[in-house]
């Protein structure tokens, strides 16, 4: 098991120890022409200190289409398909929308890097997700709990990555080890 933490402009580049975790995780995208000001600046400490990393995109299906919002994550952070995990930030408004929407981005972000993006939303809300399981994408649940020993993971069998904390940061643990990691990154062509 792997432990990490995900961050975005919130998390100031300056107050982070970057070589504390063994992931991270980093807002690239919101909506369809947010780009997290600080994404940057975050993947280079981390490739300066070797570290696994992925990045989220944040929806905002109230606003916009699903390929408008995958054009704007893969315009940024397409050119390291194969070096990272990928997830869609499914949570807060996201949640009274279909989770077609999600599928739909899903797929978008596959078809244009070859890389499987997960999913990642709350315990409560993973069983509606039986489409995104079906279409053979992984599950990031945020189940905020210190003292299970696994997160509810509705039709899932398991989980990719659990966030288990927000205090002081959101943490995450990784369920498996480097080479499972990899997996998660690789193109379908690679």
């Amino acid at each position: 098991m792997l432990l990490g933490c995900d961050i975005s402009h919130h998390n100031a580049v300056n107050k982070m120890d970057y070589k504390r975790y063994d992931f991270y995780i980093i807002k690239a995208t919101e909506g369809k022409t947010f780009v997290d000001p600080r994404w940057n600046n975050h993947l280079a400490h981390v490739q300066l200190y070797g570290k696994l990393y992925g990045f989220y995109h944040y929806a905002r299906p109230e606003l916009n289409t699903p390929y408008e919002e995958a054009k704007n994550f893969v315009e940024q952070v397409g050119k390291y398909a194969g070096d990272c995990i990928y997830a869609l930030d499914w949570e807060d408004t996201a949640l009274k929308y279909p989770v077609q929407w999600a599928l739909a981005w899903l797929d978008k972000v596959y078809k244009l890097t070859g890389v499987r993006p997960l999913i990642y939303c709350q315990s409560s809300y993973c069983k509606k997700l039986t489409p995104i399981y079906k279409a053979n994408y992984g599950l990031w649940v945020a189940h905020w709990n210190k003292t299970i020993k696994k997160p509810k993971t509705g039709v899932y069998p398991f989980h990719a990555i659990w966030q288990y904390t927000n205090d002081p940061l959101d943490l995450d643990y990784f369920n498996g080890g480097v080479k499972q990691w990899k997996a998660y990154c690789r193109r379908a062509d690679g």
